[in-house]
């Protein structure tokens, strides 16, 4: 019998991993949008003609966004050298462009250029101080993320990976300096190549390729996009709307224990999932459970080059998938988010106070006279949950050991609703004083609220002690639990 030992940690009921699908009655799996709130940003800028690829993390007190500018809509080799740009905030809600006096646009140091792509029509100044390697030409890659690892040097405390190559071509072929080069900087601005030659190069990787460290499993991982099918040829990649119906776009997952030596990247696996197009992935481990990796793929509508973000989670460190078929943020969502390529989810999901995540997605980017970036709210935990709506329905958890003396749950109970736990034995028996009729009702909304039993059961009796959870609710959503020691 297969033992999970979960200790004190927050876990998710996004994967079904812990639960049996026993006496489910009136539950079920519900996979919930974020709400939408207000534009961020919008393209106001001459090099921001044309926005994408935002990544958005928190950096302590200020919230840093990075995003893809170009100041030509042509596309092509037209669109080569696209700049980076930067802005920031304090609370998640209201942003500013910093004047950073980096590169110089059209003659002037005033912009927001933070990472200049082309140095011909984004001269660095000064200021920048990084090196970009001249004869190399960058393009719109650029994922930063602050590195976490232990020991990290102050000079390298946050990198990127980003795509480029000598010479004017926008995906690989057969050219031998095509790839994902590694950057580091001290403070997030000022950008450092750490090697002049790439350090992943399979795949197309024509997109947003993001990189982080995983302090769960002690390594870097890199999501880079690629196409796949039975044909092991890959398509023309300077015709990439003619992809064949049985080959798709989806991405690649690679491994590293320094940054700069990669293991050869290999294809997600989505199990009883089916073939989709995915474009760009955001996925990154999740703050309060961080053994587990959330994911936004953007799935691909090629008869139309409409896009849409779903939602995916991960046990084994980004090898393999739980993918849910639901739209996070529609298609018909706020504001021209149906157009070619115009809903586009940030890499990205960060908090915003006690009892909220935000996230950001793009809409307008070819139709409509500005380009914008919208705010959307998730409650904490809230990507899914189970639920009952109406009559009673109950899951029973895998047999678990765990850490503490208390039980906390994260639920939402509609007027009139409730959740209740019953602990058992592995072999289903419930455990004295700790029946479901023993169990106090939980009723309203909580982000983490403990479990009572009538007697005040102190759960320290079962650390070690294979157990099984049974949850049992009624008009209610339950969206996570973890043991904890009573403070």
């Amino acid at each position: 019998m297969d033992i999970v030992n979960i200790g004190s940690r927050l876990e998710l009921l996004a994967d079904r991993f812990l639960l049996e699908r026993r006496n489910m009655g009136d539950a079920h799996f519900h996979v919930h949008r974020p709400r939408p709130a207000n534009v961020v940003l919008t393209t106001d800028r001459p090099w921001e003609h044309s926005i994408a690829y935002f990544v958005i993390f928190r950096d302590n007190g200020l919230y840093r966004m990075y995003y893809r500018g170009m100041h030509s809509n042509d596309g092509g080799v037209k669109a080569l050298g696209e700049p980076m740009c930067y802005a920031e905030s304090h609370d998640g809600i209201e942003w500013t462009k910093p004047s950073l006096g980096l590169f110089e646009f059209e003659g002037s140091a005033d912009n927001n250029i933070v990472f200049g792509g082309d140095p011909v029509k984004y001269s660095p100044t000064e200021l920048w101080r990084g090196h970009l390697g001249t004869d190399i030409h960058w393009w719109a890659d650029f994922v930063p993320f602050k590195d976490e690892r232990p020991g990290v040097q102050d000079e390298a405390r946050y990198k990127a990976l980003v795509r480029g190559c000598r010479g004017p071509c926008m995906v690989g072929k057969d050219r031998w300096d095509f790839g994902l080069y590694p950057f580091q900087s001290p403070d997030g601005l000022h950008w450092t190549l750490m090697r002049d030659t790439p350090v992943i190069t399979r795949g197309l990787i024509d997109a947003q390729n993001s990189a982080f460290w995983d302090a769960a499993c002690g390594r870097y991982v890199a999501f880079s996009r690629d196409v796949r099918g039975p044909d092991p040829i890959p398509p023309d990649p300077d015709n990439l709307e003619e992809i064949a119906q049985d080959t798709i776009r989806d991405i690649r997952v690679s491994m590293s224990d320094d940054f700069l030596h990669w293991t050869d990247s290999m294809f997600l696996r989505y199990p009883n999932s089916p073939r989709q197009q995915l474009y760009t992935s955001a996925i990154q481990p999740y703050e309060r459970a961080p053994h587990l990796l959330i994911g936004f793929p953007t799935r691909f509508f090629p008869e139309g080059g409409q896009t849409e973000p779903i939602f995916m989670v991960s046990r084994d460190g980004g090898a393999a998938f739980h993918r849910w078929p639901d739209a996070v943020i529609p298609r018909d969502a706020p504001e021209e988010r149906d157009g070619n390529r115009s809903n586009y989810m940030a890499c990205g999901v960060v908090r915003g106070n006690d009892r909220e995540f935000f996230t950001y997605a793009t809409e307008g980017y070819k139709n409509g006279p500005s380009r914008r970036l919208r705010r959307f709210v998730w409650r904490v935990d809230g990507f899914v949950s189970l639920r009952a709506r109406g009559t009673e329905g109950s899951v029973i958890t895998r047999p678990l050991t765990f850490t503490g003396d208390q039980l906390l749950l994260n639920y939402a109970a509609c007027s009139g609703g409730w959740v209740r736990v019953e602990i058992q034995d592995v072999e289903g028996r419930p455990l004295d004083d700790l029946a479901l009729d023993d169990c106090i009702e939980l009723a309203g909304d909580s982000i983490e609220q403990r479990v009572f039993w009538k007697n005040g059961a102190n759960l320290n009796r079962l650390v070690g002690q294979a157990v099984r959870l049974r949850f049992v609710l009624r008009s209610a959503d339950l969206f996570s639990f973890r043991f904890a020691v009573l403070a």
